[in-house]
């Protein structure tokens, strides 16, 4: 009995490892290749294009493929989605090696669990996915990611950092609303450094960050800043706000705020003072000297501008308009008032001369020719109306 149990073994272990290495001698890698480069093509509609340099198999149940490039492809570049190799696109993220397996004894649970690993940028990723009927499970972890190797660039903006960054997502995504989903997202960074930063053509003085961290958490469809601050010997900044979640994610709505104080005497305070930035950026200071920034957008397409709210300019432009308009109504309703009155007596004197026209005209017979008043003519009154009529 205990003979063929063994035997058993052996023939199921010998099976696995003859399965193992034709799949490894006889995979599909070109066929496999092209089909995922058409998948990427073909669900975002020729948005996005895939570059792969090889596609081999992981274990028994995954992939792993090496030399990955994501690209954005304009509108205008957009073709047919088995030519997106040779589209020309922009570079968005760039994978040195990606590994996906499923664990078959997990689909006996009712579930699928995905191990993920990569290395990108220099940096070590790992992560495990797990999917039910109810939700999407996130658990991801990458150290070590060389900032320095990771352009940043936006339409009127560029930045160039150097430092390592560590990142730590845990999420539950309900699969039927994203307002039930619940994570953190937490951000580390070593050795933070901005090498070079350009605004709208301006160049902006190196920075070295003595504290650095951000701290997301996903509540309520809203992805909520906790705590976001980046401070250096010259620079402080701190990020608040949130991101309201959709669906696609690259549809979500990016309203965050950015606070910037600037350290007296520093390289970004004199900065500051030059008339250019100053008269640009002025719109953005409050009381205390602290500038706000304004984020929005999507997250491929964020929009930087001066947030007047909070730098107290709305308040400020409403009481200066208060100021400026009352002082003028209040004038013009007393201008109003005297010009009735004085209409008002013009009409009472007008009303007076022509009772005394009609009683004269009336009883001229019988008065006495010998009357030294003297008779108010047509002509008279017309000049006296004149007269009212100049004074108005």
């Amino acid at each position: 009995m205990m003979r063929r149990l063994l035997l058993a073994a052996a023939a199921v272990l010998w099976g696995a490892l003859v399965f193992r290495v034709g799949l490894g001698v006889f995979f599909p890698s070109g066929v496999m290749r092209d089909r995922l480069v058409y998948e990427v093509g073909e669900r975002s509609n020729g948005g996005w294009a895939l570059q792969l340099e090889n596609v081999e198999a992981w274990g028994v149940s995954g992939l792993d493929a090496t030399g990955i490039q994501l690209l954005s492809i304009p509108r205008s570049r957009r073709r047919n989605t088995e030519e997106a190799e040779t589209v020309a696109g922009k570079v968005r993220l760039s994978l040195g090696q990606l590994a996906a397996r499923i664990r078959p004894f997990a689909l006996l649970g009712g579930k699928k669990v995905l191990d993920l690993r990569s290395t990108l940028y220099g940096g070590e990723f790992e992560g495990e996915v797990t999917v039910t009927e109810q939700r999407i499970r996130l658990d991801l972890n990458l150290e070590d990611f060389d900032l320095s190797q990771y352009p940043l660039e936006g339409e009127s903006w560029g930045a160039v950092l150097t430092g390592l960054m560590g990142l730590k997502v845990k999420a539950r995504l309900d699969n039927e609303s994203l307002e039930d989903s619940t994570g953190r997202i937490r951000m580390s960074f070593d050795d933070l450094n901005l090498v070079g930063f350009v605004y709208s053509g301006l160049d902006f003085p190196a920075t070295e960050f003595s504290e650095a961290g951000l701290l997301l958490e996903l509540k309520k469809g809203e992805l909520l800043v906790k705590n976001g601050q980046f401070v250096s010997d010259g620079l402080r900044m701190e990020l608040s706000g949130s991101i309201e979640m959709a669906e696609p994610l690259s549809r979500s709505r990016v309203k965050l705020k950015l606070k910037i104080s600037l350290t007296e005497g520093s390289e970004w305070a004199e900065m500051a003072d030059k008339p250019l930035i100053r008269t640009v950026a002025r719109r953005a200071m409050d009381s205390e000297g602290d500038y706000h920034v304004q984020i929005t957008g999507t997250p491929s397409r964020l929009r930087f501008r001066e947030d007047r709210t909070a730098a107290g300019r709305g308040g400020a432009s409403t009481s200066r308009s208060s100021r400026t308009v009352t002082p003028r109504r209040v004038e013009r309703d007393e201008d109003d008032e005297e010009s009735a009155a004085r209409r008002k007596s013009r009409e009472d004197r007008i009303e007076e001369r022509r009772e005394r026209i009609r009683d004269r005209r009336d009883g001229g017979s019988s008065r006495s020719t010998s009357s030294r008043e003297p008779e108010e003519s047509e002509e008279d009154f017309r000049d006296e109306l004149e007269d009212d009529e100049e004074e108005d």
